[in-house]
Parts: C-alpha cells; structure tokens; sequence
C-alpha cells in the first residue's frame, strides 16, 4: 500500500485522487498489515479520502497500466479517464461468480 499511495502522489502522476494526497507528509510501513500516514494538519476525514476509487492498489514496483491478474476479470485495454475493457478470467477460483464474459 505504500508504493501505491506514494505512486498516486507522484510528482507528474495524473491520478484523480491525488489532490486527497496533498497534506500527507509521509507514509511508512510500520508493522505487518500496518501503514502510518501522517498528515501535515489534523483532518477526521482523511480515512474516507482512502476509499476513493482512484486509489487503486497495487504489488510494489507494479504497472499500473497492466493490472495484477488475481482477480475475476483480465484487463484486456486501459485508458485512463476513458475506459477499461475486461474479458472473464478463466483462471477464476470463485468458478460461480463473475459470469460475464467481457465490458
């Protein structure tokens, strides 16, 4: 999670959610399954900024633009803010969920 959050802060990174990024003045693995983010200025809505869909996650050191292929579907094409076109993942192991074949 961290080099994710750290990707969409990225200096010349375009992503959507970056401006929700703006008072975080750094980000540390601080234990296993345990990321500290600290913010320049108090702010209790911080926690709800983290779930906007822009904050895609990734493996660390990942292209974003591939996608990770875990999970029901494969990432066939990707453009950002315009569109991203999916085929069913044969692979799936939830064999009776994700039952359309490409969007």
């Amino acid at each position: 999670m961290v080099y994710s959050l750290n990707h969409h802060r990225g200096e010349d990174n375009p992503s959507g959610g970056k401006g929700q990024l703006i008072p975080v003045t750094d980000i540390v693995a601080s234990a296993p399954y345990e990321v500290t983010i600290t913010l320049s200025a108090g702010n209790a809505d911080f926690p709800y900024a983290l779930v906007d869909y822009h904050f895609g996650i990734g493996p660390d050191g990942g292209d974003f633009d591939k996608g990770v292929g875990t999970g029901a579907f494969i990432l066939e094409d990707f453009q950002p803010g315009v569109r991203a076109l999916t085929k069913r993942n044969p692979n799936y192991w939830h064999s009776d969920r994700a039952n359309v074949d490409s969007g």
